[in-house]
């Protein structure tokens, strides 16, 4: 049996992780690995081909590979029965990590005592942005 049909078989026994018309809640079981949920990872215990895929053994201690186990939930997302390790998602990215799946992003501005004002909307398309400084940086 294929990894990904043991897998999907044995996370469709928790009705929280199905949809209504039968189909998995990948992006609920991807949550859920993100934080460490102890239902999801008792569920992957019981079957020992995940167990095998999905767990390190450490002087007896099980310890799950999140980051392996979500980036196979994410591929098997958009590339179902596809051997390869690239998704059908175009993204900025670091360390094999999307934008969107790290926390770490940071909108960097040189001016830090200034704000820019502007708009995004078609009504703002034609105003003329404005620069502020404040007040004790205005040159005469």
């Amino acid at each position: 049996m294929k990894l990904y049909e043991a897998l999907e078989k044995q996370l469709k026994k928790e009705i929280n992780y199905v949809s209504d018309n039968g189909e998995l809640k990948k992006w609920v079981v991807i949550n859920k690995a993100q934080n460490y949920d102890a239902e999801l990872i008792e569920l992957l215990i019981d079957n020992q081909e995940l167990k095998a895929k999905f767990f390190l053994n450490i002087k007896g201690v099980l310890v799950f590979n999140q980051s392996l186990f979500v980036q196979f939930m994410e591929q098997k997302n958009y590339l179902n029965d596809s051997y390869t390790a690239y998704k059908n998602k175009v993204g900025l990215n670091i360390d094999g990590k999307y934008l969107k799946q790290r926390n770490e992003v940071a909108l960097v501005w040189p001016f830090k005592d200034c704000v820019l004002e502007g708009g995004q909307s078609r009504e703002e398309d034609k105003r003329e942005e404005i620069f502020l400084m404040k007040p004790w940086l205005k040159t005469k």
